[in-house]
């Protein structure tokens, strides 16, 4: 072999240890390749997922914002129905007591519970008892009481009579002596 001839076959050698190299490389490039393939993957699911997660969070507000109002509103709506109706029977106790005798109150009580069935409670007209609540007697009533008495003293009994009669629950004029009256 002459040195040409030895320096080709180094040369052709050292080509293929270069070549082999390169292989060796290429076979590492090709082992990363897999791994490389999954971090990419990773990656894209772990985008996926944090978009996902940001949507599904912002639907989520969404949702529970629509709930948070769609409450409110029912509870503005009922709030509402319940001040009506504490307004509406204010309303009608303050008919009621406008009056000047526990009987006008309960005619008013029984025209009001005609008027508005469904408004009031069903036993409206029935509890109201005016003989519990009493009540001044008008007080152009005992003035004529007094007129009558002053003027015909010696029929004093039968104008209490007569009074007992009318206004069975007025207690106030039994101040007044009964029997006949002492004239001097």
């Amino acid at each position: 072999m002459t040195t040409y001839e030895t320096s080709q076959f180094d040369l052709d050698r050292e080509k293929i240890a270069i070549e082999r190299e390169k292989i060796a490389m290429e076979r590492e490039r090709l082992d990363l390749e897999p791994q490389k393939l999954r971090e990419e993957r990773c990656r894209t699911l772990l985008t996926a997922g944090s978009i996902f997660g940001s949507v599904l969070i912002a639907a989520l507000t969404f949702f529970y914002h629509i709930c948070a109002l769609h409450q409110e509103a029912a509870l503005a709506h009922e709030l509402q129905v319940v001040e009506a109706q504490a307004a509406f029977e204010l309303k009608a106790a303050e008919i009621v007591m406008d009056t000047q005798t526990p009987l006008a109150a309960k005619n008013r009580t029984r025209a009001l519970a005609d008027l508005f069935p469904d408004r009031l409670p069903s036993d409206f007209a029935i509890t109201f008892d005016p003989a519990v609540y009493g009540g001044s007697t008008p007080l152009e009533a005992r003035i004529e009481l007094f007129r009558a008495l002053v003027e015909y003293p010696d029929r004093a009994l039968e104008i209490h009579s007569l009074w007992s009669d009318a206004f069975p629950s007025k207690d106030w004029w039994l101040f007044i002596p009964s029997g006949e009256p002492d004239v001097h």
